[in-house]
């Protein structure tokens, strides 16, 4: 989730938190409509249903070996000071 948008989620998730078919309305909208009687996690939402293309399926693999290798980088994998 890009970092400028936190804010209008949660201005969002605050408005609709009391108004569940508005709030209905707009995941099914999204593309996030929950199975009937089943509840949804971020994870749910989130996770791709489609599988990947072949050329998708490189460039996830490409991906996943940088950030690999970046993991074991200290100059990209080092504890942040974090002023909360």
């Amino acid at each position: 989730m890009p970092t400028g948008e936190i804010a209008v989620i949660r201005k969002a998730a605050a408005i609709l938190r009391d108004r569940e078919a508005e709030a209905a309305k707009l995941r099914t909208f999204l593309g996030f409509a929950a199975e009937p009687g089943r509840l949804s996690s971020a994870l749910d939402m989130f996770a791709m249903k489609e599988e990947l293309s072949p050329e998708g399926e490189t460039l996830w693999n490409d991906a996943m070996a940088r950030i690999e290798r970046e993991r074991h980088d200290p100059t990209l994998s080092r504890s942040r000071d974090i002023d909360l």
